[in-house]
């Protein structure tokens, strides 16, 4: 699931793209966050804001699946156990979100 909270024109470029080419791929606002096999947070604000109303205390990281753009493991909360992406609102090529849904294919 994809939680996208910037509203900055790079973001806005990569969600478009994604849902053009992955329109199966859930946007959500962070309000309301159903489960899912796979968060991805695009904003740190957002990133926070969502690890807080999550209950997640941590994130073990793992690996990067494009320079800039890590992965790691929710710890504690709701969603403990599940994979997480982090990526700044105003970074990463066009096709950013789908490279990471893919990733996670």
């Amino acid at each position: 699931m994809f939680v996208i909270g910037s509203d900055h024109p790079v973001t806005l470029e990569q969600v478009a793209k994604l849902r053009e080419a992955r329109p199966e791929s859930l946007i959500s606002p962070f309000d309301s966050i159903p489960d899912a096999g796979a968060l991805v947070l695009s904003g740190g604000d957002t990133a926070a804001a969502v690890c807080r109303l999550i209950g997640a205390r941590r994130i073990d990281l793992c690996d990067e699946i494009l320079p800039g753009i890590p992965w790691g493991i929710l710890r504690c909360g709701r969603f403990d156990g599940v994979p997480v992406v982090t990526k700044s609102g105003g970074f990463g090529a066009p096709d950013a979100l789908i490279r990471v849904a893919e990733f996670f294919s």
